[in-house]
């Protein structure tokens, strides 16, 4: 069996190794009295409309027989209105026997029934003994995996640790600042793991809508709710003799937790609608950058899910704590930059090197890399030099206003200083776009429903 065609098959008798790395899409309709969830198959579709054939059937007169549908072409996902009489509301716009690319979070609209579009990237399922191919730098801490810039002696604690864990099965929970690599650490623990040889199993807990979240994890039967037409493997139960990575397991709700305690307790999985428990032997990996420790106070997260999975506790130091592997990371993301464009090896010049040291990285590792990327873009002969950093690199953390900027982070609170920031951005793109809210929601990269709701909550243009 082909690993694409697990989703359209029935997978009453499918194993966890038939799980299927493509992206997975869903329609809820929410304004029912529970959620109703029905998945896009991927050679299939969703046919909304009255007939007796649909499969999300509206009894309402101003519907079609076959009013639209959803499907996919290739990866893209499509929402296609069938010629209806009233057409079909796609965010703001009415499709009228036309079709268009459905984004994660689009809302549509057919007779006064409202859905939304959930679109689950892959969850990344590797069976790889080593992480992708790249010179490791001079001054490697030994325990340095190839292709993994370790050179503070914080770090390479961290990876010495992350070996000795790696030839337990123990679970491990991995905390760290949001771009500090934990996810590598991660990678390398199944690297370094007997498990190599299987999946390696990446779930994205804060992506996971939460109509889908114990479903997405656990799997659920036939009939276990509306639109379950068919059994599902869980991808608890696709990462079985292999490794499961949780990222920002903090974001579980707590009846999720409760299920996920259970299985790593008993280490088996009862599917949503069933009974009967699978067995599953499988490694947990954690990730958060959130305070545990603090949402167990506060009741937010299970007190005995926080000591099962922190049994190994791996803290990666954020980025400023290690600046001798500044200049190495910077390197190694222009090397990859410019590989991809095709020229020979990027220069880093020492005025943009010195910037690059001085500067604290709230982002951390994701942000370095995305200032390399941002010079590279900027650069003509592949050599970067200070003007071509980004401002946020360049301005010195000892300026003026620099000072300034984190006097009003600390008067108005990071949410109030990012709701600005989202709304100059927001504002930015509206003048570029000439006031076309279509084109500007394509430039932020977010749906024109999500625009909508932000231009109204942020009063923008009032």
């Amino acid at each position: 069996m082909q690993r694409e065609e697990l989703t359209e098959l029935d997978t009453d008798s499918a194993s966890p190794a038939d799980f299927s790395d493509v992206a997975r899409a869903y329609v809820i309709v929410r304004n029912a009295e529970r959620p109703q969830v029905t998945e896009v198959p991927p050679r299939g579709e969703v046919l909304i409309g009255r007939g007796t054939e649909a499969t999300l059937q509206i009894d309402d007169a101003r519907v079609s027989r076959r009013h639209a549908r959803i499907h996919w072409s290739g990866s893209a996902l499509m929402i296609e209105d069938l010629g209806s009489r009233n057409g079909t509301v796609v965010n703001a716009e009415t499709l009228h026997g036309s079709a268009q690319a459905a984004r994660a979070g689009d809302s549509i609209r057919i007779a006064g029934r409202e859905m939304t579009v959930a679109i689950l990237a892959p969850a990344r399922a590797e069976a790889t003994t080593e992480p992708p191919p790249a010179p490791g730098p001079t001054g490697q801490s030994k325990d340095a995996p190839e292709g993994v810039v370790v050179a503070d002696p914080g770090m390479g604690r961290v990876f010495g640790f992350a070996r000795r864990v790696a030839r337990t099965n123990t679970t491990v929970l991995i905390l760290g600042e949001t771009g500090t690599g934990k996810e590598v650490i991660a990678q390398q623990i199944h690297a370094w793991s007997g498990r190599a040889g299987k999946r390696f199993i990446r779930v994205n807990c804060a992506a996971l809508p939460e109509p889908l979240v114990e479903s997405e994890l656990f799997g659920h039967e036939r009939g276990a709710f509306t639109g379950a037409d068919k059994r599902k493997v869980g991808l608890c139960e696709a990462a079985h003799e292999g490794t499961l990575f949780l990222d920002e397991i903090g974001e579980l709700s707590m009846a999720v937790q409760a299920k996920l305690l259970s299985m790593l307790e008993n280490r088996a999985v009862v599917r949503l609608g069933s009974t009967v428990e699978t067995p599953v032997d499988l490694r947990v990996i954690a990730a958060t950058h959130r305070d545990l420790t603090k949402q167990v106070a506060e009741g937010l997260f299970r007190e005995d899910l926080y000591y099962r999975v922190g049994v190994a506790v791996i803290r990666v130091p954020p980025l400023r704590q290690r600046t001798s592997e500044i200049p190495l990371l910077a390197r190694l993301f222009a090397k990859r930059f410019g590989q991809q464009l095709g020229w020979p090896e990027p220069v880093i010049m020492a005025d943009a090197a010195s910037a690059l040291v001085a500067h604290s990285w709230p982002g951390n590792v994701r942000e370095l890399r995305n200032a390399i990327e941002h010079a590279m873009l900027l650069t003509e002969d592949g050599t970067i030099r200070r003007d071509h950093l980004p401002e946020t690199v360049t301005v010195p953390a000892s300026s003026p206003q620099a000072a300034a900027d984190r006097a009003v982070a600390r008067t108005k609170g990071v949410k109030t200083a990012m709701a600005e920031l989202e709304k100059a951005a927001i504002e930015d793109a509206l003048r570029a776009e000439g006031g076309n809210r279509t084109r500007a929601a394509r430039q932020l990269g977010i749906s024109l429903r999500s625009l909508l709701y932000k231009i109204e909550k942020y009063r923008v243009g009032k």
